[in-house]
């Protein structure tokens, strides 16, 4: 999946609402994403 420090835990926690982004933004395939909440993040 990655290496040792790629975010992978933080990506997860993030996901399930553990987290919460402070700066920055997630992209894929180069279009912005926001996770709103847990279950937008599933859908």
């Amino acid at each position: 999946l990655g290496e040792n420090g790629a975010g992978k835990s933080t990506f997860v926690k993030m996901v399930y609402g553990l987290l919460h982004p402070d700066s920055g933004m997630f992209e894929w395939r180069g279009a912005p994403v926001v996770i709103r909440n847990p279950q937008h993040a599933r859908d």
